[in-house]
């Protein structure tokens, strides 16, 4: 028995499945550098944007600072008044019962 021959003719099918499977893998893989070339460009805007952006960022973190610190002033001060008021009351009310007390002596029975 002779051994067959191998047939180097091609048939339509072979060649339709041959592009059958070449062309969607090549259309993946330019559909996946179009993507990263894409998702590239997306990232380096939005590094520039944030290159722009943390300056602004520094600087009003900076001024919340500057403001906390004299909110913070503001109320050591106002915690100072209501000491100070505190004790003038207190004073007053002192002088009210030595007026009381003098008022008292003073007053003549009628």
């Amino acid at each position: 028995m002779t051994k067959p021959r191998f047939i180097w003719a091609f048939d339509f099918g072979q060649v339709m499945q041959t592009l059958a499977t070449v062309i969607p893998i090549a259309s993946l893989v330019w559909y996946m550098a179009a993507s990263n070339a894409e998702m590239r460009r997306d990232i380096a805007t939005l590094q520039a944007r944030e290159a722009s952006y943390a300056p602004k960022v520094d600087a009003l973190a900076k001024s919340n600072d500057v403001q906390d610190e004299r909110i913070g002033n503001i109320a050591d001060a106002v915690r100072g008044i209501q000491r100070v008021n505190a004790e003038m009351l207190s004073q007053i009310g002192g002088v009210r019962e030595d007026l009381a007390g003098i008022k008292a002596r003073i007053a003549v029975p009628r």
